[in-house]
């Protein structure tokens, strides 16, 4: 159980530095695998049990003020033929450009 001196006291170190390039970031963009449909474990309690993507971006994200949120979600990568693949290169990269 959590007491309230929990919640007042400064974030751990690697938190805090992770806050403060947020806070100035231009832009955020996370990459995470797949993992049954979903993000994996790891990545949901790294945002605080944002279970789906859709819970991100509602719930964490716009909440925090950050805006606007996109999201592209590409799954198979491993699996399809060369041009599909291509294809997704191709959008990320002209994604990653706009955003540059």
């Amino acid at each position: 159980m959590r007491r309230r001196e929990d919640w007042e006291a400064p974030p751990p170190a690697d938190i805090k530095r992770v806050q403060d390039v947020l806070t100035h970031a231009d832009h955020i963009v996370l990459f995470y695998p797949l993992w049954l449909g979903s993000m994996p474990a790891l990545v949901y309690r790294w945002f605080f049990r944002a279970h789906s993507l859709k819970s991100l971006k509602r719930n964490i994200l716009q909440s925090c003020g950050i805006k606007p949120v996109r999201t592209s979600v590409i799954g198979m990568v491993e699996a399809p033929a060369s041009r599909a693949r291509d294809r997704w290169l191709r959008r990320m990269e002209t994604y990653g450009r706009a955003a540059a």
